[in-house]
């Protein structure tokens, strides 16, 4: 029973101190009736229950195991003398009753959780019923059975776990809970959170391969291999099951996809260009593999040895990115009696790209080879000059005209 109201003491003079009465676990000796009935019954007294000046009481009393309504009359008479008074002393206690204010989501001895739940995993609904309150605030409260409330929380109506509970560790937990409704009325519970054992999950080692691709416009993905064998597997790639076909980077979180065992990795899948690919016999593939090296290492327009010439060039030219080999990839221009010339050497395999012929006559404009400005279009043949093994030398040749200078590159698109 939970008491609020009035104390009026009952000696001749009748003096009223208004206080809250709260249920607390001590021994007192008071005795009380129930709308003036017999018999007298016995209540502890709260450890606050003391004279605060003679002849007036202030304090709070515990009446436990009875059931009754709201508003009923309790009529307590203290046996013996309190302070100054020698006289027993009566006080009347106009009260009324919170009716059972328990958590209805713990009604029974003891919920339960299984164990590696993950942080918030919500153990019960927090409810109760008192007749004269319709609004309730739970909180875990010190006492009597708290020992587990660090693992609990509450979280509005719901109790949480604010821990991963093992059962190997503790098989049940014990916590203390306090609900309070509208009008300040209190209630403290303790309650047995049992922790279910769930199966150990087998550990399992995933080993990936195939993540290095060159692009061809196809599908590719890592395959993906286990220890113990035979366990599936989910992959993703950039966050999606889709299989990529683009060339670039993608990262790979491979993870167990059975109840029974557990384990994931990630790692990164390329679909290298062809560039990249030739590139592979120059740099290491953890320079090739890091996306932030495009523009200093891998990337076409790269010149990792600094030697002036960009990586498209060194491919298509069969030159070594990584070491300076300017004058190896210089251009001859030249002419004869009959035509304007341009010859230089050419990697006879795994060239990327192919560079187009231009032309100028002002530096200024450059047209390809089979255009230019109007009524002026020119196109140029290509030849093979010599065969060097590894590489051929190329020219690309074009009748004189009344210019009195032609200007020839190559470029890439």
């Amino acid at each position: 029973m939970l008491l609020s109201g009035d104390f009026t003491r009952m000696n001749g003079t009748n003096l009223t101190q208004t206080a809250d009465l709260l249920q607390l676990d001590t021994t007192g000796n008071v005795a009380w009736q129930a709308n003036h009935a017999a018999p007298w019954k016995y209540a502890d007294f709260g450890p606050d229950f003391a004279p605060r000046v003679a002849g007036d009481f202030f304090g709070s009393v515990e009446i436990a195991g009875e059931v009754l309504t709201a508003g009923t009359e309790f009529i307590a008479r203290l046996d013996g003398p309190i302070a100054s008074s020698a006289a027993p002393t009566s006080i009347t206690l106009s009260a009324r009753q919170s009716s059972g204010l328990i958590p209805s989501g713990l009604a029974s001895p003891t919920v339960s959780v299984p164990e590696n739940s993950p942080i918030g995993t919500v153990v019960a609904s927090l409810s109760a019923n008192d007749a004269d309150s319709t609004s309730f605030r739970f909180q875990l409260f010190g006492g009597l059975g708290d020992d587990g409330n660090p693992l609990f929380a509450v979280n509005g109506t719901d109790l949480v776990t604010r821990a991963v509970l093992n059962f190997e560790e503790l098989s049940q937990h014990s916590v203390r809970l306090r609900v309070v409704d509208d009008t300040g009325q209190t209630h403290e519970q303790s309650f047995l959170i049992g922790v279910t054992d769930v199966p150990d999950s087998i550990a399992t080692t995933i080993v990936l391969s195939q993540r290095t691709h060159v692009y061809d416009g196809q599908p590719h993905a890592p395959v993906a291999f286990t220890f113990p064998g035979g366990v599936p597997v989910t992959i993703l790639l950039n966050g999606s099951t889709n299989v990529p076909t683009a060339a670039g980077p993608y990262a790979i979180h491979a993870t167990v996809a059975h109840p029974d065992y557990s384990g994931s990795i990630t790692n990164i899948l390329w679909i290298r260009t062809p560039l990249q690919d030739w590139l592979k016999a120059f740099y290491s593939n953890t320079d090739l593999d890091d996306p932030s090296k495009e523009a200093t290492v891998w990337g076409p327009a790269a010149d990792p040895d600094g030697d002036g010439i960009r990586n498209l060039f060194e491919n298509y030219h069969g030159l070594n990115p990584s070491f300076d080999d300017a004058l190896a990839a210089r251009l001859q221009p030249g002419f004869d009696a009959n035509n304007y010339r341009l010859q230089w050497q050419r990697a006879k395999t795994n060239v990327v790209g192919m560079p187009m012929i231009q032309w100028s006559t002002n530096l200024a404009n450059w047209y390809n080879s089979g255009s230019g400005p109007s009524g002026d279009t020119r196109t140029f043949q290509l030849q093979v000059d010599s065969d060097n093994g590894a590489t051929e030398t190329l020219s690309a040749r074009h009748p004189k005209g009344a210019e009195t200078m032609l200007l020839l590159r190559l470029a890439f698109p």
